[in-house]
């Protein structure tokens, strides 16, 4: 490790990092998720509704401890690992306000997820000679915090975030706890963290699309780590918008990391059990060839497709490299999708588009994944069971794991929830 990058961590270790006047834009608690309106429990944890968030991080941006935030938007040569603590609500906030809030469903006034620590712990994987990366050697004691954790939680899994383009280190850890809370908190999370820039613009002229594309290197890097010392038995991994990016790059490399390994000996080395691609900007031609190599090793792929993602038809229409795997055309699926999903039975698409005649809404934007109720439950389902759509509560389209969400849904999912998760007991009110 790097003098310098000795001090910075001493540096960063002593400091406490508070938010609540910082210039970053705040990330507030979503809708209640409708499998939750419905009765079920958010996870097994003591500390589900607890105001404090605990989570890991690993990012490739540089440290820069004299900002606001302990890391910047230049790229960094290592991956540092370390702990970050985000608060969900007032300073005055128990856990039962949090559950309230939780399970309330839609707020005039909904709770704030601020940034408080960042403990950088050290560094798990380097930048080598050529451009490589490689996870360090010598890091396994870096690991047990994570392991302890893991140890201890209901699933023994681990939930990785990858967060997409205009975001920074705030943004992708307020996002991270923000569904590390809403799937129940079972599964300790690291947030993923590369150093794309806060403007659209960055994205639109190129230079953060390039960053998200290397950064599917180091992210590599990362879940070789995690699958080497975290003790996790299975690794979940989301990828939102240009998070998708780096996701299937990174994956899909992982295969190349180990020819010597096939079958059930590859998938117990890596431990990638469902892997969802959440309105992701992942160029479909290139998708087809990484899934190919994702299919090998993960459990469950899950992608979520909008007709109606304008950020999506943006980069479309004005960055080439044609249809993204998380925008469709009304007309519906292209033939390489089709074949995509015959060939590969442990892929799915959701199609959030279909049927909002019937059920009485359209489901629109970029973000929909997880504000949008009926989407953020799918999510949720998907990561707390590993399973296909149909035991999710999904719809069947007429093309094998082509998945709708239907007016039928709530039902459906009642059903489906009813068999793997726990009824909730009466939510506090709070005056």
């Amino acid at each position: 490790m790097r003098a310098t990058h000795v001090r910075t961590v001493a540096a960063l270790t002593a400091s406490t990092i508070i938010l609540a006047s910082c210039g970053v834009k705040t990330e507030y608690l979503v809708p209640t998720p409708l499998v939750y309106t419905l009765g079920y429990e958010p996870g097994e944890h003591d500390n589900r509704y607890s105001p404090e968030i605990g989570l890991f991080f690993a990012t490739t941006r540089s440290a820069t401890p004299q900002d606001e935030l302990p890391f910047g938007n230049d790229p960094a040569e290592e991956i540092t690992f370390g702990r970050t603590l985000v608060r969900l609500g007032p300073e005055e906030w128990t856990d039962t306000e949090v559950e309230h809030a939780t399970l309330a469903g839609e707020l005039d006034d909904p709770p704030a997820f601020l940034l408080m620590h960042a403990e950088p712990f050290g560094v798990v994987a380097n930048r080598m000679e050529g451009g490589g990366w490689r996870a360090s050697e010598g890091a396994p004691d870096i690991a047990d915090t994570l392991r302890a954790e893991v140890a201890q939680s209901p699933t023994r899994s681990l939930l990785v975030f990858v967060d997409g383009t205009k975001g920074d280190f705030y943004r992708a850890n307020a996002l991270a706890a923000e569904l590390h809370h809403l799937v129940g908190r079972d599964m300790p999370t690291v947030t993923f963290s590369w150093p794309s820039h806060q403007n659209i613009l960055s994205y639109a002229l190129g230079s953060d699309m390039r960053r998200a594309d290397q950064a599917g290197y180091p992210f590599a890097a990362c879940i070789e780590w995690l699958a080497t010392h975290s003790g996790a038995e299975h690794i979940n991994v989301v990828g939102y918008s240009a998070g998708g990016r780096v996701a299937a790059i990174g994956l899909a490399h992982l295969r190349d990391q180990r020819p010597d390994l096939q079958g059930g000996a590859l998938r117990d080395h890596y431990k990638i059990s469902t892997v969802v691609f959440a309105a992701a900007d992942e160029p479909l031609e290139r998708f087809v060839n990484e899934v190919h190599e994702m299919h090998e090793f993960a459990d469950r792929i899950v992608v979520t497709v909008s007709a109606d993602d304008t950020a999506l038809r943006l980069s479309d229409l004005f960055k080439g490299q044609g249809e993204r795997i998380g925008h469709m055309n009304r007309a519906g699926l292209t033939p390489e999708e089709v074949q995509l999903l015959r060939t590969h039975p442990r892929v799915g698409f959701v199609d959030v588009s279909h049927g909002h005649e019937d059920r009485g809404f359209d489901i629109k934007g970029h973000h929909y994944w997880y504000r949008q109720p009926w989407v953020m439950s799918d999510v949720i389902m998907a990561l707390r069971t590993g399973a296909p759509g149909d035991a999710r509560g999904l719809d069947p389209e007429t093309t094998p794991h082509l998945w709708s969400i239907t007016h039928a849904y709530p039902e459906r999912l009642d059903g489906a929830a009813a068999g793997v998760l726990e009824r909730a007991p009466v939510p506090p009110s709070v005056d």
